[in-house]
């Protein structure tokens, strides 16, 4: 009802990017389908990690399948321009485990990857379970390394870095704001 609005009171031009943020736990098809044909011509998943105790850290109620099988979705209901979200320096977080995330999501031959460095923010749960000596945050030199390591397996496999967190296999494909 918000776009049938929207298309009844405003030009959207041909050319707009209409990004959808989608959780992996919670996608069908159908609804992918739906998505699709009110206009929607971009779609971000917030995949987070293929790492199942990273996902279980993060709260995630997906797991590494089903955020496998949202992408593959996505391109059968026609989407051809589908994005990842990772979340890189969890604590505890090794070279290991997010060169397994990235390569995940390269494999799935997504169109872009977002990739953030885990912000700690004050008065969310994860600041207080840090608060408490429960979480230890990485330290800054070791998520610097963690985003060296980002920016060089995305640049091998062909993303393009175009902001800070943003990697794009083609200019058409970076995300506009």
């Amino acid at each position: 009802r918000i776009l049938q609005k929207l298309q009844q009171h405003f030009r959207i031009s041909d050319d707009c990017e209409f990004t959808l943020e989608c959780n992996p736990g919670t996608v069908t098809l159908e609804k992918l389908r739906g998505y699709k044909s009110l206009g929607v011509n971009r779609l971000s998943f917030g995949v987070q990690s293929f790492d199942a105790e990273a996902l279980k850290f993060l709260g995630r109620i997906h797991d590494a399948e089903q955020a496998r099988e949202a992408v593959s979705l996505a391109r059968n209901a026609g989407f051809d321009n589908v994005s990842v979200d990772l979340i890189f320096a969890l604590p505890g977080q090794t070279e290991s485990t997010l060169r397994h995330s990235l390569d995940e999501a390269i494999v799935l031959e997504t169109d872009h990857i977002s990739a953030y460095n885990l912000i700690v923010e004050h008065g969310t749960p994860l600041y207080r379970l840090v608060q408490l000596g429960k979480v230890i945050e990485l330290d800054s030199d070791r998520a610097a390394s963690l985003f060296s390591l980002v920016q060089e397996r995305l640049a091998t496999a062909g993303f393009e870095q175009y902001e800070i967190s943003n990697y794009a296999k083609s200019p058409e494909k970076r995300a506009k704001h």
